[in-house]
């Protein structure tokens, strides 16, 4: 009887209650997995993480994870699940534009991420990121929500071009290799998709400012590229910049409009400074991007500029890129 007890008593002391962070790794993890990404001839390729969003095998990933195999067939992609299981990947769709990017996975019936509304996160709340940091893969490291609405330029790499993208910012350890992994709340849903860090150096670690992809938008441009392969996004027809600090009014200069553009049709002129698109408002050009993208084509979107000292506001009909 005695030795029962203690028996019994080691099968309890393994139990960890609901909700708590053991609890909601054990559940999450088999949804994350690793991506080996190698061209044909290479010794060694990318490596990165995804999280399975669809019953039919479909994973969410990053563009930058998988970009040696976009356009290259005979590229190899590798899904290796939390158990062991090694299957080959397939590319459904890229967006060099968002980061993000969908290939699929022959398995029977994978777990499936539940997916949360990113909207709701408030600065403070816990999450926690999974992925594969470092090629170590099933790793769980947890923080909390450092910034919502951050907008990020990321990427650039090896004459690649930068995204912009609205993030959640964490001190959740990210690293090298989280990309593409999950960033879940408190109840393991699916708030972001890991996708950046800011470093001390091009090759260093995390120093606690890690940014992801919103699962609102992630799940939005996932949708587009199983659909389509392929995602359209609103486009002014202007080139910015960021107005200078101390200046008067703080937005995106418009350094030269597109003819017969969106912004040309609607009155936009070299010079005026954009404040306002809809209802985000606008300090920098990264702003600009990121408040143009949270439309679609075709919508048309009050702008709000400055000029000659006087503010305006044109109706604009995005346009398509």
């Amino acid at each position: 009887m005695t030795g029962s007890a203690t028996i019994s008593e080691a099968e309890a002391a393994k139990e960890r209650p609901p909700g708590s962070l053991a609890d909601i790794a054990r559940r999450v993890s088999p949804a994350v997995v690793s991506l080996e990404v190698v061209k044909p001839g290479a010794d060694s390729g990318e490596q990165g993480s995804g999280v399975v969003i669809d019953p039919r095998g479909y994973v969410l990933t990053n563009e930058h994870v998988v970009t040696a195999a976009v356009g290259d067939a005979a590229a190899k992609i590798t899904a290796v699940f939390n158990d062991g299981t090694r299957t080959e990947a397939k590319i459904v769709g890229a967006d060099q534009k968002t980061d993000l990017a969908v290939v699929k996975v022959n398995v029977t019936n994978p777990v499936v991420m539940q997916v949360g509304k990113s909207s709701e996160l408030q600065v403070g709340d816990a999450v926690i990121a999974v992925g594969s940091p470092l090629a170590l893969q099933n790793s769980i490291t947890a923080g909390i929500v450092s910034a919502v609405d951050r907008p990020v330029t990321a990427g650039g790499d090896n004459g690649a071009a930068p995204v912009t993208y609205s993030a959640i910012q964490t001190d959740a350890a990210i690293n090298h290799g989280n990309s593409g992994g999950a960033l879940v709340d408190s109840t393991g849903a699916l708030v972001g998709i890991n996708s950046a860090i800011r470093s001390s150096s091009s090759d260093g670690g995390s120093i606690g400012i890690g940014f992801a992809i919103p699962s609102d938008y992630a799940m939005k441009i996932a949708k587009a590229l199983i659909k389509d392969g392929k995602v359209k996004h609103a486009d002014i027809g202007i080139n910015a910049a960021s107005t200078v600090a101390g200046s008067s009014t703080m937005g995106a200069q418009v350094r030269n409009v597109a003819p017969g553009g969106p912004a040309a049709s609607a009155g936009v002129k070299e010079g005026d400074v954009i404040t306002k698109v809809g209802d985000h408002v606008v300090r920098d050009s990264a702003e600009l991007t990121v408040a143009v993208r949270s439309h679609d084509p075709g919508q048309v979107v009050p702008v709000q500029l400055a000029r000659d000292g006087a503010l305006l506001v044109v109706d604009v009909t995005l346009g398509s890129d």
